[in-house]
């Protein structure tokens, strides 16, 4: 038997690494061993709280929710883990080696014992809470289904990406784009014939930069501690797809403002005119903010009916004039004060 486990960890290599960690581990910490299951049990015996049993048959009488909270945990995890381990590949023990497993694996592996971990625990804290069977069994089945469609979305991303990484490497005028800028392909005569419908970018792209998931959820941890425990799930989504959308708005203002004066001395030996350089710069970001109090409305209108969606079209017009009148005046001061570049270019006015 001996003989039978050892050349099957010698034909995977990546099983026989794993083995060694995980039995290094244990000598270097044997206490580890014994308190896991004490950890486990303290976990376990939080499923006499009955916050956690509300939480939990909540949980059960929304599945399409958990199944979708449980998909998208699961696609960021591996996705996150398949990059880091794509990062570290040529410091990795194994790089010289025939790879057995694929990265794909590799990468679910860590995230999918991590759910396995999860689907224990629930199983036992809904049996110390005394719930019906069928919760625990909808939850685990959810979950799994969840974690397969993370895996198999993963999968699909990191394929679609590679294809488009040995597109850009095939053809060299294809090139790697920005995140958060709106990049396009190169025009043809663009040394020549300057055009300024780029420079609306520049808000869009800030704007991008600041709305980073990493970003907003710090705010979103305050307002999901704010709402009550009997809301229902519709209108705290409701809530925190409003609280995104107001964000979005502000951080366009913002956008505005912190792009304006950098354009200006980006464009200061040039003879562009206040107004002409306003619409440049703020246009898009203002087609942007009607699109943002459209949606805003049409979201009243569908969770509140035509009465609220009246006053939510008024809202998004004095915002939208707000915010049109903070553009221009912004780019006209940005126009009119004395910059760097300017100073340097006409010295001789001085």
């Amino acid at each position: 038997m001996r003989d039978a486990v050892g050349s099957w960890l010698d034909a995977r290599p990546s099983a026989r690494v794993a083995w060694l960690i995980a039995r290094n581990a244990l000598r270097r910490w044997p206490l580890v061993g014994l308190a896991a299951p004490f950890a486990l049990g303290a976990f376990v015996a939080l499923g006499r709280a009955s916050a956690v049993a509300r939480a939990i048959a909540a949980a059960a009488r929304e599945p399409w929710l958990v199944l979708t909270i449980s998909t998208l945990i699961a696609t960021v995890l591996v996705a996150r883990r398949r990059r880091r381990l794509a990062r570290e590949a040529h410091r990795r023990w194994l790089g010289a080696l025939p790879s057995d497993v694929s990265p794909m694996v590799r990468a679910a592996s860590g995230p999918l014992a991590l759910g396995l971990a999860a689907v224990l625990w629930l199983a036992l804290a809904s049996a110390v809470a005394r719930l019906p069977a069928w919760m625990s069994a909808r939850l685990t089945v959810v979950c799994i289904a969840g974690a397969a469609i993370g895996v198999t979305l993963a999968a699909a991303i990191a394929a679609v990406l590679e294809w488009r990484t040995r597109r850009g490497r095939a053809d060299p005028r294809v090139r790697r784009r920005s995140r958060y800028s709106l990049s396009e392909r190169p025009r043809s005569g663009w040394a020549t014939h300057a055009v300024l419908s780029p420079l609306g970018g520049w808000p869009l792209a800030a704007a991008r930069f600041g709305d980073r998931p990493n970003i907003r959820a710090r705010s979103l941890w305050l307002l999901l501690l704010a709402v009550p425990m009997n809301e229902p799930v519709g209108h705290i989504l409701a809530a925190v797809f409003f609280w995104l959308l107001m964000l979005h708005l502000l951080n366009l203002l913002r956008a505005m403002l912190r792009t304006a004066f950098p354009a200006s001395w980006w464009l200061a030996p040039t003879s562009l005119g206040p107004m002409r350089f306003a619409v440049a710069l703020c246009g898009r970001a203002l087609a942007a903010t009607a699109a943002a109090c459209a949606v805003l409305i049409v979201l009243t209108y569908a969770l509140g009916g035509p009465a609220p969606a009246r006053t939510a079209a008024l809202a998004g017009a004095l915002w939208l004039v707000v915010a049109s009148g903070f553009g221009v005046a912004v780019s006209a001061l940005a126009s009119r004060v004395g910059s760097k570049a300017e100073r340097a270019v006409f010295r001789w006015r001085g």
